[in-house]
C-alpha cells in the first residue's frame, strides 16, 4: 500500500525543518503502526488485497507537533477481479435490439474499485444454417460494448435479424478485466431483408428487357419472393406496376414496353414481416452492360488496305449488337458507320482502307433509349507509303482566282470598246457638208475676192451636153476654199441652226429658198429651175 500526502507549505512551518509522522492501520483495529519521514511518500507491504485502512499524517518540528489529524480510509493494492457476473438474462426488444441484465453476488471478489462491465457478442450465423457448425465456417463479426459504472443491466443493439448469436460479460476494476461469464445463446426475430444484390438490365429488343439479380446479403428471415415495380420515367409513383416474383427465380423477361422510352424498374424481396430495401435501376441515367458480354477488345491483324477488330466473347452471355466506325485522321475526316457486328462474332475486319494512314475506329452501342455509349476506341495505322495525291496546277485556289480576274478585265475592257465605237460612228450632217465640199471644190481656181461671174457666161463657155449635170453637181461646182461671203451676198445661203451648210438639200423638187436678197442674183435653186 502507498500512503501519500501534500506537504506544509514552508511558511508554516515555524521552523527551520519539518518531519511528519504517518500512522495507519487496519479499519477497526486497536494497535496504530507509524513512521517518521521528511517528505512523502509511505510504502505499506504485506498488506492484505484491497483492504481497508485507517490513515493519519500529522506534522511536527523541533518545538513539538502540529494539530491532530483526523483519520482518512484508504485502502491497500488492488488485483485483477475473480467476480463472475451470473443470471444472464435477454429480453427481446425487437429484431435487431435485446435488453442484457444479470447479478454480481460476490462482491468482495472484485478485489478493486469496481469500475463496470464489459459485453462480448457474437454473431453465430443466419438461422438457415441449421448447425452451429455449418455457421462457424463463415466468418461472422464479433463487437464488444463498454458499461462503465455500477450497473445491472444493459440495451444492445445494433443486431441482425434472424441470427443466432452469443453473448458473455466480464467485471472490470483498477487492474483490469475479470474472467468471462458462461456464453448464453439468443436468436433474433426475423426482419425485412436487405437490398437485393447485382440487380441489372439487358436489353432484348425495343420492346422488351432482361432484368437479373442476386438475392439480398441478407434475408434476415424466409424469404417469400420478390416484388418488380415498373413504370415510365415521367410518371408518378401512382402509375407504378407491380409482378410477385417467386423466391426461388431470379431473373426476368420484361415485354410491351414502349420503344425509345425510358423507365424506372424497382425491386424488393419480402419476408414475413414485410417489404426490405429497395432496388432501384433507372434507364435514361444507366448504359446497357454490353462490356459484360466480351473482353480483352483490340487491334488484331492490319494490312495495307484493312484492319481488324478482335475480342473474346464471354461465356453464358447474349450476343450484343452494336455498330463500327472509322475516322482518317491522316486526312482530318469525319466518324462515319462502316458496319455492324455482334459480340459474339470474336472479331470484325474493315476493308477499303489506304495503305500508310492513320485511323480511328470506335465501338458504338446504340440503346433503346436513344443513347449512344462508346465501348471501345483506339488508333490504328495500316502498312505501306502513302500515296501522295498530286494537285493540280489549275486546281490551286489562287490561280483560279486569278484567272477569273483576268477573264473579267478583258470583258470590261471589250465592253468599253464597243460602247466607244458605237458613239464613233455617228456623225452630224455638218461633218458629212465639210467633208464633200472640201473634196470638190480642190480643182476650182482660186478667184478674186469680190470678183463676179454671171451664169449666163458660164453658160456660154460651158454649153450643156447630152449628159446634163445634176442640181448637186452645180452646187458643188460652186464651192471653193474661199467664203460664201466673196460673192458679195448675190448667193442665198441657208444654214441649220448649228451652222451647217444646207443648200445642197433646199432646191430639190423645185422648191425656192428664202435667203437674203443682196442684188437680185438668182440662187442656185431658180438657176436649174431657168434652164430647165
Amino acid at each position: 500500500m502507498i500512503i501519500t500526502w501534500t506537504p506544509l507549505p514552508q511558511k508554516e512551518w515555524n521552523a527551520p525543518m519539518v518531519k511528519y509522522r504517518v500512522q495507519w492501520r487496519l479499519e477497526n483495529e486497536g494497535q496504530w503502526d507509524e513512521v517518521e519521514v521528511e517528505e512523502p511518500p509511505v510504502l505499506v507491504t504485506d498488506t492484505p488485497v484491497f483492504s481497508p485502512y485507517e490513515i493519519k499524517v500529522q506534522a511536527q518540528n523541533d518545538f513539538g507537533k502540529g494539530p491532530e489529524p483526523e483519520s482518512e480510509k484508504g485502502y491497500s493494492g488492488e488485483d485483477v477481479p475473480e467476480a463472475v457476473p451470473e443470471d444472464l438474462l435477454i429480453e427481446m426488444i425487437n429484431s435487431t435490439t435485446i435488453k442484457l441484465s444479470w447479478i454480481l453476488p460476490n462482491r468482495e471478489k472484485i478485489w478493486g474499485h469496481l469500475k463496470g462491465f464489459k459485453v462480448y457478442y457474437s454473431r453465430l450465423g443466419t438461422l438457415a444454417e441449421r448447425s452451429r457448425r455449418q455457421a462457424h465456417l463463415h466468418f461472422h463479426p464479433h463487437g464488444e460494448l463498454l458499461i462503465l459504472g455500477n450497473v445491472s443491466e444493459v440495451i444492445l443493439g445494433g443486431l441482425r435479424p434472424w441470427s443466432r448469436y452469443q453473448v458473455q460479460l466480464a467485471v472490470l476494476n483498477g487492474r483490469g478485466e475479470g474472467p468471462r461469464s458462461e456464453a448464453m445463446d439468443f436468436v433474433t426475430p426475423e426482419g425485412v431483408p436487405s437490398i437485393p444484390e447485382y440487380f441489372q438490365l439487358d436489353y432484348l429488343s425495343d420492346t422488351a428487357v432482361l432484368l437479373q439479380w442476386m438475392p439480398p446479403k441478407f434475408p434476415n428471415g424466409k424469404l417469400l419472393g420478390y416484388v418488380l415495380g415498373y413504370q415510365q420515367a415521367n410518371q408518378t409513383e401512382m402509375d407504378i406496376d407491380n409482378i410477385d416474383i417467386p423466391a426461388t427465380q431470379l431473373s426476368l423477361n420484361l415485354s410491351g414496353l414502349d420503344p425509345h422510352t425510358p423507365y424506372k424498374f424497382s425491386l424488393w424481396a419480402e419476408t414475413k414481416e414485410g417489404r426490405g430495401e429497395m432496388a432501384l435501376l433507372e434507364e435514361h441515367k444507366m448504359h446497357e452492360s454490353v462490356n459484360l458480354s466480351f473482353v480483352n477488345i483490340s487491334v488484331g491483324e492490319t494490312g495495307e488496305n484493312f484492319t481488324t477488330i478482335i475480342w473474346i466473347p464471354r461465356q453464358n452471355q447474349r450476343d450484343v449488337e452494336f455498330a463500327v466506325h472509322l475516322m482518317s485522321k491522316t486526312d482530318k475526316g469525319q466518324w462515319h458507320d462502316v458496319g455492324k457486328a455482334s459480340s459474339g462474332q470474336g472479331s470484325y475486319s474493315i476493308p477499303d482502307l489506304q495503305p500508310g494512314k492513320q485511323y480511328r475506329v470506335r465501338l458504338v452501342k446504340v440503346h433503346r433509349t436513344g443513347d449512344v455509349q462508346i465501348i471501345w476506341e483506339s488508333d490504328v495505322e495500316t502498312s505501306g507509303v502513302v500515296q501522295e495525291r498530286q494537285k493540280s496546277f489549275a486546281a490551286e485556289g489562287w490561280f483560279i482566282g486569278f484567272i477569273s480576274a483576268i477573264v473579267l478585265l478583258i470583258f470590261v475592257l471589250v465592253l468599253l470598246c464597243f460602247i466607244k465605237r458605237s458613239k464613233g460612228g455617228k456623225y452630224s450632217v455638218k461633218d458629212k457638208e465639210d467633208t464633200q465640199v472640201d473634196s470638190e471644190a480642190r480643182p476650182m481656181k482660186d478667184e478674186t475676192f469680190g470678183e463676179y461671174r454671171s451664169l449666163e457666161s458660164d453658160n456660154e463657155e460651158k454649153p450643156f451636153t447630152s449628159s446634163q449635170p445634176s442640181l448637186n453637181g452645180d452646187i458643188k461646182a460652186l464651192g471653193s476654199d474661199d467664203s460664201l461671203a466673196d460673192y458679195g451676198g448675190s448667193v442665198d445661203v441657208q444654214f441649220n441652226e448649228d451652222g451647217s451648210f444646207i443648200g445642197q438639200y433646199s432646191g430639190q423638187k423645185g422648191k425656192e429658198g428664202g435667203g437674203n436678197d443682196s442684188s437680185g442674183a438668182t440662187s442656185p435653186t431658180n438657176v436649174v429651175t431657168a434652164l430647165e
